[in-house]
């Protein structure tokens, strides 16, 4: 499955300008010299006739395959967790599953609520809830193809059902609960770090030396969490 990217009218919530990224490889600069020692034209250069590379450029299809509309409980599902999502989970992203490059549903619906649980500048956790047009399923979801995975032990999925409402309130209150949990941060030394769970010990990302992370950690602290 591909990764889907939120159409702008179904975002809540964007990540504050200070939210940290991960390093990444400096971008070659433009112009550099090519393998015969020329330099690369830069884009835009003109092409032998006359033209940009841009105008010779096929232009991309347009699907004519309509959005497929929402169903009259998928619309009142959406529009009940938008209006009822407390202040601090406005970041969660809220979006009628239909994103450029998807054709059809996910197994777990086509409505979904979601964010990141961050801590130390890492994305510790992906968790949402999706509705099916029937119940509302919450969990951990990947992080990218952003479909649940219902084994995760460290937050095992869960269904509601009954009125819209109550399924709406459920996962609201279990999306407000995984944000408030306490995270502690156990410490070998060097990059040997894991995360867990501190109200039940449930480990969330671990990295660094396996054989390690066998002993008693130096130290252990609680770090603050935040939605992105």
């Amino acid at each position: 499955m591909s990764t889907k990217e939120p159409s702008k009218e179904d975002m809540a919530g964007v990540p504050a300008p200070d939210a940290a990224v991960p390093d990444t490889p400096a971008l070659e600069a433009r112009g550099a010299l090519a393998p015969d020692g020329q330099t690369a034209e830069a884009p835009g250069a003109m092409a032998p006739d006359g033209q940009t590379a841009a105008d010779q450029a096929p232009e991309a299809p347009v699907s004519d395959t309509p959005a497929p509309e929402l169903t009259a409980a998928e619309a009142r599902w959406v529009a009940l967790m938008r209006r009822t999502m407390p202040e601090e989970l406005r970041p969660m992203l809220l979006a009628p599953d239909w994103y450029q490059g998807m054709e059809e549903a996910e197994p777990q619906g086509r409505c979904m609520a979601w964010y990141d649980l961050v801590a130390d500048r890492y994305v510790l956790l992906t968790v949402g809830a999706f509705y099916d047009g029937e119940q509302t399923v919450v969990g951990s979801m990947h992080c990218q193809c952003m479909y649940l995975q219902p084994d995760d032990r460290c937050c095992p999925s869960q269904r509601f059902q009954g009125s819209l409402e109550e399924q709406v309130a459920r996962a609201r209150d279990w999306l407000l609960w995984m944000a408030h949990r306490p995270v502690d941060r156990r410490e070998w030394g060097g990059v040997t770090t894991e995360y867990r769970f501190a109200d039940d010990g449930v480990g969330i990302s671990v990295s660094g030396c396996n054989a390690l992370r066998r002993l008693p950690p130096r130290q252990v602290v609680r770090v603050p969490t935040r939605v992105l």
